[in-house]
């Protein structure tokens, strides 16, 4: 019975040790799994901030547009277009850098493709395409290369008709001013009343047209001989008063419907070369000064591949008038020129 006992003692006491052997290698293992633990929430608590702060980060960096590729200009880059080799956050050390025009993942801010933009300022939102499209830098044309900044400038060609004058003095002192060059139609018998005028007209660069004696539609358009003999006139009296040969003309009131194919084969024989207009001011007629709302009107609606030919003339009303058509061409970056004989000519 004692060694029943005993036996059933000694079973119950390995029990119990069992028992306390397995809670304390628990305990243990709880022990050395514990710490490891407690390092991963720390890593992960910490991790949350440093997001934060590199989402928020760029924004503390000056805006591009310095032109220093360091701190984001020409070159397309924001200047926090940096990465850290080995974390792969902006702000880091200098690392591979960011492709201009590329959109960078995760929280990284993105710039406009190919326009260098600065992110969206902290707590707002990033610029509207309306917005972004005016900070641009150079646009593309079309065909993968940068435009110009300004815009490609239009050829204006100033034409006066009927002088000289004492009206072509005022012309003429505008002209200067503005820095713009014109050519002057004249008729015979002025040239022979302002032979100095017809001189500071060459002299300041601008060119001469030959414009026929009479300006007369019945006298002019008479016959082919009557129109190439008045411009024959013309041309030898420019001559005498400046040593200068023109063989431009244009002919009294334009050339439709006066013009017969017989009469344009005569003068094209003799060398001369025919001028018209595509854009008429009236100033003859509207000598308010409306005639200049009315010529920047046909201006805007010109879309024609030829150049434009401004039809003016040599009047008092006109040159009262003509400041607020040359301040327009300027402020829209149109180019004046001369008439000269490589030219094609535009004819009505």
């Amino acid at each position: 019975m004692r060694s029943k006992r005993k036996r059933k003692n000694m079973g119950r006491g390995r029990a119990i040790f069992l028992f306390l052997a397995i809670i304390l290698l628990s305990f243990i293992l709880w022990i050395s799994i514990s710490p490891s633990f407690t390092r991963s929430g720390e890593k992960t608590v910490r991790s949350v901030p440093s997001m934060q702060e590199t989402a928020v980060r760029p924004d503390r960096q000056p805006a591009g547009g310095s032109g220093d590729p360091a701190k984001g200009g020409a070159s397309g880059q924001s200047g926090n277009g940096q990465k850290d080799q080995k974390t792969g956050k902006r702000g880091g050390r200098v690392g591979n850098e960011e492709q201009p025009g590329k959109k960078t993942q995760g929280l990284e801010t993105k710039t406009a493709e190919g326009t260098g933009n600065p992110p969206a300022e902290k707590g707002g939102k990033e610029n509207s395409p309306k917005e972004q499209a005016e900070n641009a830098g150079p646009k593309e044309n079309g065909k993968g290369d940068a435009a110009p900044e300004n815009p490609p400038q239009k050829t204006v060609f100033l034409t006066f008709d009927d002088g000289p004058n004492d009206s072509t003095k005022e012309i003429l002192r505008l002209l200067e001013k503005y820095d713009m060059k014109a050519t002057f139609f004249m008729v015979e018998p002025n040239m022979k009343k302002y032979p100095e005028i017809v001189k500071e007209v060459i002299r300041q660069g601008h060119r001469i047209g030959l414009h026929s004696v009479t300006h007369s539609k019945t006298q002019f358009y008479a016959s082919k001989k009557s129109v190439v003999a008045e411009m024959k006139k013309t041309q030898t009296t420019l001559e005498k008063v400046s040593g200068k040969r023109s063989r431009i003309i244009r002919t009294p009131y334009g050339s439709k419907p006066y013009m017969k194919p017989e009469y344009m084969e005569a003068v094209k024989r003799e060398g001369f070369i025919l001028w018209d207009w595509n854009v008429d001011s009236r100033d003859w007629k509207w000598t308010d000064g409306s005639f200049v709302e009315n010529t920047i009107h046909q201006i805007e609606q010109f879309h024609r591949p030829e150049p434009i030919v401004i039809l003016l003339h040599d009047r008092k009303t006109t040159a009262g008038h003509l400041e607020k058509l040359f301040i327009y061409l300027k402020e829209r970056h149109f180019q004046t020129d001369t008439i000269n004989e490589q030219l094609d000519p535009v004819q009505l």
